[in-house]
């Protein structure tokens, strides 16, 4: 499953919108409420990656994430785009300089964060198979990958 704080376009994710409609649920600009649908996704059996920007899933959604994520180690991998400073375009709110740092705070929770392209798609196939939460942070935007 699929869930996301209204990036499905912008985040690359149109083409498996497109082809998995049932599996791919956009909450809207919601991110509290984006991990409390991925871990109630998650209780129920299903392997949910949750994607929104970095700064979004580790400040915003902070609580939910330890809570759900960390103390309840329920298999959700969050996904986080735009970390660092390449989404710094929209603004300070869209700076990710600290996620990292947050989330290796959170118990149990496995921070992959990926140097390229190719470690990119192996960490893919690597987290669905992955029994477990994970915070994978990706630093690339649209036209300038990782």
């Amino acid at each position: 499953m699929m869930v996301t704080g209204d990036l499905g376009d912008s985040s690359g994710l149109a083409r498996f919108k497109n082809t998995f409609p049932d599996r791919f649920i956009n909450v809207g600009i919601a991110e509290q409420n984006m991990i409390g649908v991925a871990a109630g996704l998650a209780k129920e059996g299903y392997n949910v990656f949750a994607t929104s920007f970095g700064p979004f899933i580790t400040l915003r959604s902070g609580e939910q994430v330890r809570m759900n994520l960390g103390y309840m180690e329920l298999n959700v991998k969050a996904v986080a785009i735009g970390s660092g400073l390449s989404m710094a375009f929209l603004g300070n709110s869209h700076y990710g300089l600290e996620d990292a740092a947050v989330m290796r705070t959170i118990p149990n929770l496995t921070v992959v964060c990926p140097a390229d392209c190719a470690e990119i798609v192996k960490l893919v196939h690597t987290a669905a198979e992955f029994d477990g939460p994970m915070y994978i942070r990706l630093t690339g935007a649209v036209g300038n990958p990782p």
